[in-house]
Order: structure tokens, then sequence, then C-alpha cells
């Protein structure tokens, strides 16, 4: 079954899409930062 979508309403959801892959990306990026720095050795970490 297609679903009709008015010219704003494919905007719509293509923004929605957009924006709900980078905040994926950016949590994925942020677990995966802090498990690697786990495995860094405490005197080996310059950030802190």
């Amino acid at each position: 079954m297609m679903l009709a979508l008015s010219a704003w309403g494919s905007v719509a959801v293509s923004w929605i899409v957009v924006f709900a892959s980078v905040a994926i990306l950016a949590v994925r990026s942020a677990q995966r930062g802090r498990r690697l720095a786990k495995q860094v050795p405490e005197d080996q970490r310059r950030w802190m």
C-alpha cells in the first residue's frame, strides 16, 4: 500500500529521517568513544 503525501509531507518526512540519522550517529559515536576510552591506561589519558 502506497502512502500519498503532499509536497510538504515528504519534506517533513525527509527532515525527520535526516535528524534521526544524525542523532543515531551522535549517540553511537559517543557510546563507542566511551567504550574505547576505558581501554586507554589512566596514565596515558591526556584529556582527563
